[in-house]
């Protein structure tokens, strides 16, 4: 699961960065915002699952 979701984290910051390209992808950098911090929760649970 970590593994996918680190997949996620990439994916998402390449959107991100790509975000100037069109006008149309500001709507996709919010989704990508709740995305990554959804993503960042994740991981953070999965950590402390860990230890």
């Amino acid at each position: 699961i970590c593994t996918s979701l680190y997949l996620n984290v990439n994916m998402c910051t390449s959107l991100y960065l790509n975000v100037y390209m069109c006008t149309s992808l500001y709507l996709n950098e919010n989704m990508c915002t709740s995305l990554y911090l959804n993503v960042y929760i994740a991981l953070f649970k999965c950590v402390h699952h860990s230890i």
